[in-house]
């Protein structure tokens, strides 16, 4: 029932707005992990109601793209933060960091398609101190690799 009613309603912003709700549907879902928004959902049937899957997975991930810079502020904010507090917690974090510093651009490249936590590897990302054109430019092509075989999914 509750699902049906969610369809309805992408359906309904789809064929309203088009891409244009696409794109800000990707920036509201990527900024935060307090609303949920099945962004890929929202995907999948845009393109399987006739969006072109090319223009749809252009749009949603230079939205997602813009979106994941929350995280990735919030990392450049807190990264004195991390470092103290978590290292003594958790070892991983600093390796993961190492990990940002040392393959930074084709790290969050990988990691922005797998069907990994993106939060995470944009907190991480800012208090590694990657470059924010870096970031940004990398979240944005994984998001559009990643939404792109989705939207064809749709589309067939």
């Amino acid at each position: 029932m509750v699902f049906d009613a969610f369809i309805s309603l992408f359906q309904n912003l789809i064929a309203t707005y088009g891409y244009t709700a696409l794109f800000f549907a990707s920036i509201i879902s990527a900024s935060t992990v307090i609303i949920p928004m099945p962004l890929y959902v929202l995907i999948f049937f845009a393109s399987g109601l006739g969006l072109n899957p090319l223009i749809v997975s252009i749009v949603s991930g230079i939205g997602s793209g813009i979106g994941e810079m929350t995280g990735y502020l919030v990392g450049i904010g807190s990264g004195k933060v991390i470092s103290k507090s978590l290292h003594k917690k958790i070892k991983k974090v600093d390796e993961f960091k190492n990990f940002i510093k040392r393959y930074g651009f084709f790290a969050i490249l990988v990691i922005g398609i797998l069907p990994f936590p993106f939060d995470v590897a944009g907190i991480i990302a800012g208090a590694a101190n990657l470059g924010m054109k870096r970031f940004l430019l990398a979240a944005i092509i994984s998001k559009i690799i990643k939404t792109l075989m989705i939207a064809y999914a749709g589309y067939f």
